[in-house]
């Protein structure tokens, strides 16, 4: 086996685990999607499967989702990106150039100041007023930059 599938085998592992621990010990968010689920496609009498294009009619799965996604990160931090230029400005620190830097993903998704109560599990921050979830150029689950 190549050490990328076990890298990837474990990742997989580790975010299955991660889900299982947050979906059962939130037995309230468990109550709300199968009333979310339920209600939104009681018209189709349970005859068809949810699919992908279902996804705009269930914001708040989508939002727990989202929350998952935050406060369980994947990678903690992203690959290394290079100044391109120098007069790169990050936090007010000028970055010279060819000058390596890595993002913590871990303190941006976790930032107080971004998502109030970070280490709280609360998908209605994904959601806007009107009940549809909003977009965010702080969410970045997946790493940041060019």
């Amino acid at each position: 086996m190549s050490i990328y599938l076990s890298i990837y085998l474990g990742l997989l592992l580790w975010l299955l685990t991660a889900i299982t621990a947050i979906y059962l010990c939130h037995s309230f968010i468990n109550c709300c999607l199968k009333i979310h689920i339920s209600t939104r496609f009681q018209l189709t009498g349970g005859s068809r499967n949810i699919i992908l294009s279902d996804r705009k009619d269930l914001p708040y799965v989508d939002a727990v989702i989202h929350e998952v996604m935050r406060i369980v990160s994947i990678f903690t931090v992203t690959v290394q990106h290079c100044a391109r230029e120098s007069g790169a400005e990050i936090g007010g620190y000028q970055i010279p150039q060819k000058c390596h830097v890595v993002a913590n993903l871990y303190a941006a998704m976790h930032d107080p100041e971004v998502f109030p109560e970070p280490d709280v599990f609360r998908p209605e921050r994904f959601l806007a007023p009107d009940g549809q979830v909003k977009s965010s150029d702080t969410f970045l689950p997946f790493g940041m930059g060019k």
